[in-house]
């Protein structure tokens, strides 16, 4: 079966890119979450939770650039996604949140990268920021993401990848929904060929500047209206240019 695209040539050379990557980069994930737990800390909570969210993005973003570069087929982004909900149910019932932070990824990522494929024009995907960005805002103030905090927290080891803070200390939690729409904009900037590289430096910048506002402020602070800004800042003009080659049309 084939799980990557493209030429004979490329087949090849993705086919030993994602080999690497299913065998390096997801153990690279939960080990990244392990390593926060005996490197020494700071005596800033602040620069803590930056730094542990930093290293653990790291083979996140690795994980998820492989995807985008080997342009996995559906069906492989599809099995992904159903053993990742494996992995965290089981990891979850057994207290591995290490664990469980490998498959919440993985479930993700796969179906991020299939969203990100249907996108066909730049300023649909212009749209799909400004939904997201919307959606995310009244959920985390008001809306779902909200009642789930106040009436099942327990929900939230599902939902949330446990990030600790440098030295061990309790961290951050990143929303598996953060990761999705991370896929999904790095994706669907590939197929309407936006500036892929900007654009991921810049969603990640928003992301940790949600981040480092949410330890700060000691609240929780929805990371996608930072996320997708940094996406749009990115490809504005793109965005327009096409927007204006619709309306031409």
């Amino acid at each position: 079966m084939r799980w990557v695209t493209g030429s004979r040539t490329n087949l090849r050379t993705s086919g030993i890119g994602i080999c690497c990557a299913l065998a390096v980069l997801p153990a690279l994930i939960p080990g990244a979450c392990l390593l926060l737990r005996v490197i020494p800390g700071t005596g800033s909570s602040l620069v803590n939770a930056w730094l542990g969210l930093g290293i653990v993005m790291v083979p996140v973003v690795m994980w998820c650039g492989a995807l985008v570069w080997v342009r996995a087929q559906e069906s492989f982004l599809i099995l992904l996604g159903c053993l990742g909900v494996l992995v965290v149910v089981a990891c979850v019932w057994r207290s591995l949140p290490c664990l469980a932070a490998l498959g919440q990824v993985a479930v993700a990522s796969g179906i991020g990268l299939i969203l990100g494929r249907q996108f066909r024009r730049a300023w649909w995907l212009g749209i799909a920021a400004i939904a997201a960005f919307a959606a995310d805002l009244w959920s985390v103030l008001a809306g779902p993401t909200h009642l789930v905090l106040e009436k099942a927290p327990a929900a939230l080891n599902y939902l949330l990848i446990q990030v600790p803070a440098l030295g061990g200390a309790t961290g951050l939690g990143l929303g598996t929904s953060d990761i999705l729409f991370l896929c999904l904009f790095l994706e669907g900037a590939r197929v309407c060929r936006l500036r892929v590289g900007w654009s991921l430096a810049a969603m990640l910048t928003g992301l940790m500047v949600a981040t480092g506002l949410a330890v700060a402020a000691g609240v929780a602070v929805p990371v996608l209206p930072l996320l997708t800004t940094g996406f749009v800042s990115a490809n504005v003009d793109l965005i327009l240019r096409d927007i204006r080659g619709s309306l031409r049309s």
